[in-house]
């Protein structure tokens, strides 16, 4: 089996950048935060198990690293895991079923996440009655996803499909595989 440095989605980026905790730095016109990830956390022990499982290796935590390039124009944004053991740092290495796995669950969040912003969104407004389209609106604008070729009405008719079958039901049927737009 081949093992391949673990990556995050480039439209997740944005996301775990603003919801995760961990030190932020700017660098030669990057943005960067360093996210510890204890083995205790859901995501931790499920990499946990992905490595005992394929590599024997067990360690204490995990980092994470966000990296959103801020020059005008450009849309790279990366996201790498890395362990730390026996005071040696390296690149996690997963299989790429295993990554495609952790980028499932790590979507999952995402998507869990926007419906409970527009819903929120919508309620928290009493000035005004925002439409579903304005909460879109702001969703999309705070993880950058304009960047990646989302759109409202495609965001807009996951949201009413989440209405339809349960907000978490993603969770416990398989996961649709469309990798355009990741949507």
């Amino acid at each position: 089996m081949t093992y391949k440095p673990a990556y995050i989605r480039p439209h997740l980026v944005p996301f775990l950048f603003n919801e995760f905790d961990g030190v932020e730095k700017i660098s030669d016109s990057k943005r960067i935060k360093i996210v510890k990830l204890s083995n205790c956390s859901s995501l931790g022990r499920w990499l946990t198990r992905a490595l005992v499982m394929n590599n024997n290796i067990k360690t204490p935590s995990y980092h994470i690293f966000l990296s959103i390039d801020v020059r005008p124009g450009r849309i790279q944004k990366l996201g790498n895991f890395y362990i730390k053991n026996k005071n040696e740092t390296q690149l996690l290495r997963l299989s790429e079923e295993d990554n495609y796995l952790m980028n499932q669950l790590l979507e999952d969040m995402f998507r869990i996440t926007l419906h409970y912003f527009i819903t929120a969104y919508r309620l928290d407004r009493e000035e005004a009655t925002p439409t579903i389209i304005d909460a879109i609106r702001e969703y999309m604008e705070m993880y950058e996803l304009y960047e990646f070729g989302f759109d409202e009405e495609g965001i807009r008719r996951l949201y009413y499909r989440t209405l339809k079958s349960g907000k978490l039901k993603r969770l416990q049927a398989r996961a649709a595989n469309r990798v355009h737009n990741y949507l």
